[in-house]
Order: structure tokens, then C-alpha cells, then sequence
């Protein structure tokens, strides 16, 4: 009865509606029925590589937009027309704007995602308005001091990276001064 349970599930999955995944769908519920004849052992890594795959298709766009960040970071042109930020913020749009058009997220998780940067949008401004940290380069697409970005990466990310106790990504533009975070 389990397993019925399951292939329903798998024949309800969304990952059907993108024609190139859907045809996976029935290779991996074999993968899986197969790991689990072989025993706990081969279940167990079945189901670890199945959600560390998971966790990096979730992952997709930050980390596009950190593979971005690091890549103006490094060669983006000093004295470019086009400013760094403006151009951060132009290819987050395009980034989700690719993944709309091949069905790599819905309109419903989209609505959703910008229901979260419109809060965060708020509280940025807020944060730079107090002077808890500022952008330094120019731009043209903000509101006050506070960048129009899809995420605002760098503090937020700074942030998860502290709280996840990962890799620190201040070395990159962020430094503390005089009790504000510079980027």
C-alpha cells in the first residue's frame, strides 16, 4: 500500500509539466524502488544524493546570483556605463525571467518570492536609511539610498553565511566600519 501511495504522488508531480524532467520521473521512482530492495544501506545514500540534488535545484538562482556577484566582483569594468549594481539587478530580473519562461518555477512560487522581496525591499531601506549599511557605488535603479535588487545579495547573504556558521563571503566587498557593514 506504501508504494501505491507513492507512485500516485509521482504521477501527480509537477516535475511532470517540464517535458525535459517529466521523463525522469520514472527512472528515479525505479532508482528508488531498487535502492530500497537493497537494504537500508543503499536506501539511506539513495535518498541523501535525491536531496542533495533537490536542495541544489532549489538553490539554482542564488547561486547564479552569487556566481554573479563574485564574477563583477572580479572583472566587472571600473569605469563601466552600465554600473555594477544596475547590472546585478538587470540579470537577477533576466535570471528569473529565463526560469518563468522554461517552466523552472511557476507564477504561483514567483508571486510568492516577490511577496518576500517586496518585505525585504522595506526593511532594507529601513536599514540603509538608519545607516546600518550602505552601497558605496553608483547606480540608477534605487529607491533612496537602497538598491532596486531582486535579493540585495551581499548583506543578505552575508548574513546567512554568519548564521549557517558557512564560509564567510565578507572578503569579497564587505568590511565593518564604525558599526556599519560596507559593500
Amino acid at each position: 500500500m506504501q508504494r501505491k501511495v507513492s507512485d500516485e504522488s509521482n504521477r501527480q508531480s509537477a516535475a511532470r509539466l517540464w517535458a525535459p524532467l517529466a521523463r525522469f520521473i520514472d527512472w528515479e521512482a525505479q532508482l528508488g524502488e531498487a535502492a530500497e530492495a537493497r537494504g537500508p544501506a543503499a536506501h539511506f545514500a539513495y535518498e541523501f544524493v535525491r536531496f542533495g540534488v533537490k536542495q541544489a535545484w532549489a538553490c539554482l538562482f542564488g547561486a547564479l546570483m552569487l556566481m554573479l556577484l563574485i564574477a563583477t566582483h572580479l572583472f566587472y569594468p571600473k569605469g563601466a556605463e552600465l554600473a555594477r549594481y544596475d547590472f546585478l539587478v538587470i540579470a537577477a530580473v533576466l535570471i528569473q525571467v529565463v526560469m518563468l519562461g522554461f517552466k523552472l518555477e511557476t507564477i504561483e512560487e514567483a508571486k510568492v518570492i516577490l511577496v518576500f522581496h517586496v518585505v525585504g525591499t522595506v526593511m532594507e531601506i529601513f536599514k540603509t536609511s538608519v545607516g546600518s549599511w550602505l552601497y558605496p557605488e553608483p547606480s540608477l535603479l534605487r529607491i533612496g539610498v537602497c538598491r532596486c535588487s531582486r535579493d540585495s545579495c551581499m548583506p543578505r547573504l552575508a548574513r546567512i553565511s554568519r548564521a549557517a556558521g558557512g564560509f564567510s563571503i565578507s572578503g569579497l566587498r564587505g568590511t565593518r566600519t564604525f558599526g556599519r557593514w560596507v559593500y
